[in-house]
């Protein structure tokens, strides 16, 4: 079922026509803002994931 919507995507890319659409200022915005939100939660997420293996790491070491 997956390889149907790859076909169809690549299908409808190759043979669509031209859209004549644009870009407005808004949508610019919103879109450099979702780049700038998922690297500031990746850094977040990141920061308290190599925190909780430092922890497990120190936790192992401790019990021998």
């Amino acid at each position: 079922m997956s390889n149907k919507f790859i076909v169809t995507g690549a299908l409808l890319l190759v043979i669509s026509d031209n859209a004549f659409a644009y870009i407005d200022p808004g949508t610019g915005s919103v879109a450099i803002q979702a780049i700038f939100a998922i690297v500031a939660s990746s850094y977040f997420w990141l920061g308290s994931a190599m925190t909780r293996i430092k922890l497990w790491f120190s936790y192992r070491s401790g019990e021998k």
